[in-house]
């Protein structure tokens, strides 16, 4: 029968862990710096809104929720917990994909706001039974019933971090092996070069996701700085694609380019196209 292995305590690893993040801000400083400049970008979107359209006023918000996910994102990213920095991602998608959809049908932001009506009956069963309607105007098939790449690509992320990051199914093993059986658990991800391409494939999520807000915000912009912004993100890709591929270059010979999960070199890739 396997045995557990708990190796440290939690004082143990939080001390490892503020180590590790000093340490990898040096290491990953490049990617650090291009998630830095992603947030700025986000950051400037945020400081132009100027919204007077009731419809707005909750694709805002999620605009908020999903700038805040991204900056806890990096310090998931720093600490090498990669699961719940994808986790973390996951919850942003859903919340850009909302507020897309709130855009598009305003009366929808009304069964957002009230998809928990049952909220103030303390201590029942159905306190956070959602409701039918939201379940249905929220579903994932609704979320992202849209055409084009940044659809596809969004919807294709969390698809895999729903099942890899999400729900307790089968990738919530995925940090475990089995030594001599004893079962190990990998409390930060092991391996710096997987770890490293998880830095590009959730920057190209948050990429795509700050272009599906440029668009719901877009006639809220003054067009000089609108212009200025697109040349900004799309100079952000640029280069951010460029140091990917010499990232790439550098590790050629990782003995994880064939990862089970969707982080070979050419599958990430695919993101700042």
């Amino acid at each position: 029968m396997a045995e557990l292995i708990k190796p440290i305590s939690v004082k143990d690893y939080l001390e490892f862990e503020e180590q590790e993040t000093k340490r990898l801000q040096a290491r990953w400083k490049a990617e650090l710096d291009s998630f830095s400049a992603l947030g700025d970008l986000y950051g400037l979107l945020a400081a132009n809104i100027k919204v007077s359209a009731q419809n707005l006023i909750l694709p805002c918000r999620l605009f908020l929720a999903v700038e805040s996910q991204m900056y806890g994102v990096v310090s998931q990213l720093l600490r090498r917990r990669m699961t719940d920095a994808l986790a973390l991602t996951r919850r942003a998608i859903e919340a850009a994909a909302a507020a897309y959809l709130v855009w598009e049908k305003p009366a929808l932001a009304e069964v957002f706001l009230n998809a928990y009506p049952n909220v103030n009956m303390a201590d029942d069963l159905k306190q956070w039974k959602p409701s039918k309607k939201y379940k249905e105007e929220f579903s994932t098939q609704k979320l992202f019933d849209h055409d084009g790449e940044v659809w596809n690509r969004l919807r294709s992320t969390y698809q895999v971090t729903s099942a890899m990051c999400s729900h307790a199914g089968p990738g919530v093993l995925k940090d475990q092996e089995n030594r001599n059986q004893q079962l190990y658990v990998h409390f930060v991800h092991p391996d710096e070069g997987e770890g490293r391409r998880h830095w590009y494939w959730i920057m190209g999520s948050y990429f795509e996701m700050l272009r599906v807000f440029m668009r719901i915000f877009r006639e809220q912009l003054e067009r000089t700085f609108l212009g200025q912004l697109e040349k900004d993100i799309i100079g952000w890709r640029d280069k951010s694609a460029k140091q990917f591929d010499e990232l790439a270059r550098q590790s050629s010979k990782d003995t994880l380019k064939d990862s089970s999960l969707i982080l070979r070199h050419e599958q990430v890739k695919f993101l700042f196209r």
